[in-house]
């Protein structure tokens, strides 16, 4: 397994370090539903590990994981125990496309 940064090339030696989590893929609620024959419907979405090494850790954070890849965001400090000015700007986030992912799969298989 490798850091889920594109931008960082770290193999996971010891996955305690850093972050890991299971991501759900985020789909429509209509194209989530799988019928069952003669039961009731059943909500189901791709789920997938994803690990980010412990530096990258530090400075950003998995969002979410869409059709379009998985969503990284700046990890701001918690502003809500300073006094003074929150941050002004908005986190930076980027998404990670699924060839992308594809790639990263296939290398760390």
């Amino acid at each position: 397994m490798q850091c889920a940064n594109p931008r960082c090339c770290k193999a996971a030696q010891d996955i305690q370090t850093g972050t890991l989590r299971m991501m759900e893929l985020e789909l429509p609620p209509e194209e989530r539903v799988t019928q069952a024959d003669g039961g009731f419907p059943v909500l189901a979405a791709r789920t997938q590990f994803f690990w980010l090494c412990a530096e990258c850790s530090r400075t950003m954070k998995m969002k979410r994981w869409t059709s379009i890849g998985l969503v990284l965001e700046a990890n701001l400090p918690d502003a809500s125990h300073k006094p003074g000015k929150q941050p002004s700007r908005k986190p930076t986030a980027y998404a990670i496309a699924d060839s992308d992912l594809q790639a990263w799969a296939d290398r760390v298989a």
